[in-house]
C-alpha cells in the first residue's frame, strides 16, 4: 500500500499535512514522531485519522534530539508504546544517531527480544553515507546487506544511492526482510558532504530505476508498504496549489508502475 511520509511536509502542522495529503489523494500515511505533541497524542491523531478519513499505519521514531525523550533508546521505546496503542503495522527506526553509536550495537543486542513481545513489525532503515572531514566516507548503519540480523528492514533508496550499492542487487538480498519501503529519487549518487542533506526528490526526475524497481515488486507480488518520502523544498513549500500538484505527480508515479 502506498503512504505518505509527514517528513515530506515536516514544516508543516499535521493539522494541514493531512488535509494536503487527502487533496492529493492518498489513502495512508506515516507520521514522524516528535518533540511535537500533535505527532504523539493519541486522541488528537485518531480524531485526524477519522476527520480526514486517512489511515496511520506507520510511524517513524524520532531522528533527533527531544525534551523529554533524552535518549535514542527512550525514543525508540517510547515510540514503540504509542504504536501499541494506535495499532500501526510498522515502526521505522534508524540503524544509529549521529552522535550515539552505542545505539545500534544495543539494537543488535536487544530487539530480536523486543521484538517478540509486539506485533508491529519494527524495521529498520539504512541510512546515508556521509563524509566527516576526510577523504574516506563514513558507512555506519549505511549498508543495507549489514542490517541482515534484524527481522524487518526498511529501504531507503536516495540513502542507498549515496553508497556505491546498486538497488536491485540489494532488493534481491534483502527482500525477505523489507517490510517498508522510503521510496524517493536522487541525482548526486554520491556520499554527502558534512552537513548536506541527501536529494528525496520526486520519483522519475532523478537518476534512480524507480519505474523498473516499482514494476519488479508488483511483479513479485511485493506485499509491504511503500512510503513517499520527500523534501519540503521539493513539492514547493509556501504554495498549497504546488505541493498538491506534485504530491499528486508523486502518487501518480507510483501507481502507474506498482
Amino acid at each position: 500500500m502506498l503512504l505518505l511520509s509527514s517528513g515530506s511536509l515536516y514544516n508543516y502542522g499535521l493539522n494541514r499535512f493531512f488535509g494536503l495529503t487527502k487533496k492529493a489523494g492518498f489513502s495512508a500515511l506515516e507520521i514522524i514522531i516528535s518533540d511535537l505533541w500533535d505527532s504523539r497524542e493519541v486522541e488528537y491523531l485518531n480524531r485526524l485519522s477519522r476527520n480526514f478519513n486517512l489511515k496511520i499505519l506507520a510511524f517513524h521514531a524520532p531522528f533527533s534530539n527531544m525534551k523529554r525523550w533524552k535518549t535514542p533508546q527512550e525514543r525508540f521505546l517510547n515510540s514503540l508504546k504509542l504504536s501499541g496503542k494506535m495499532k500501526v503495522e510498522t515502526l521505522v527506526v534508524h540503524s544509529y544517531e549521529p552522535n550515539n553509536r552505542t545505539f545500534f550495537k544495543w539494537l543488535k543486542m536487544d530487539l530480536k527480544k523486543i521484538q517478540k513481545k509486539t506485533e508491529v513489525k519494527i524495521a529498520v532503515e539504512n541510512l546515508p553515507r556521509h563524509y566527516k572531514g576526510g577523504k574516506r566516507p563514513v558507512y555506519g548503519g549505511m549498508d543495507p546487506l549489514k542490517l541482515l540480523d534484524f527481522d524487518y528492514l526498511c529501504l531507503d533508496t536516495t540513502h542507498l544511492a549515496t553508497t556505491p550499492l546498486d538497488l536491485f542487487d540489494v532488493y534481491r538480498k534483502i527482500k525477505e526482510k523489507v517490510a517498508h519501503i522510503h521510496l524517493s529519487d536522487a541525482i548526486r549518487l554520491r556520499a554527502l558532504q558534512k552537513n548536506e542533506e541527501d536529494d528525496h526528490l520526486v520519483p522519475g526526475e532523478g537518476k534512480l530505476p524507480l519505474a523498473s524497481f516499482l514494476k519488479q515488486l508488483k511483479q513479485e507480488k511485493y506485499k509491504g508498504t511503500i512510503s513517499l518520502e520527500l523534501r519540503p523544498e521539493v513539492l514547493g513549500e509556501g504554495d498549497e496549489r504546488k505541493i498538491v500538484e506534485r504530491l499528486k505527480k508523486a502518487r501518480n508515479f507510483v501507481e502507474r508502475y506498482f
